[in-house]
């Protein structure tokens, strides 16, 4: 998987569900269905039902009441979906004045639209003025 592709493989709903488990793997030890219908906002049977299509795609380490995990693919895409968002993030704070909470939530949606080669090209933006 290069960059480019990392946001043409999942929809927009699969990739926050990656990008949730990641988070949560940070903070927890185990990452459960339930705590990642919290964190989205969601309920327990969608997220079965994504852990199901991103299993099949071999991104996630999922049986059905067990811990969820990352793969090592799954680990490298989410962290390239957290790395792109704070980098939209952070331009967002930095060249336009928003707060970090509306910047979050903006920079939620622009992830999904923009590839990573355009979302570093945000970086160096910042840098040239």
């Amino acid at each position: 998987m290069t960059d480019t592709d990392t946001h043409s493989n999942l929809s927009e709903s699969l990739e926050d569900y990656i990008e949730a488990i990641r988070n949560i793997s940070l903070e927890k030890k185990e990452v459960l269905v339930g705590a990642i219908a919290q964190y989205l906002g969601v309920k327990k049977p969608s997220v079965s039902l994504a852990m199901r299509q991103l299993k099949q795609r071999d991104l996630v380490n999922y049986k059905q009441y067990g811990p969820i995990q990352l793969t090592p693919t799954g680990e490298k895409y989410a962290d390239s979906i957290i790395q792109n968002h704070t980098r939209v993030k952070n331009f967002l704070i930095t060249m336009l004045h928003m707060t970090e909470e509306r910047a979050n939530e903006v920079a939620c949606r622009i992830e999904h639209i923009m590839t990573t080669e355009e979302i570093a090209r945000l970086s160096n933006v910042r840098k040239k003025i």
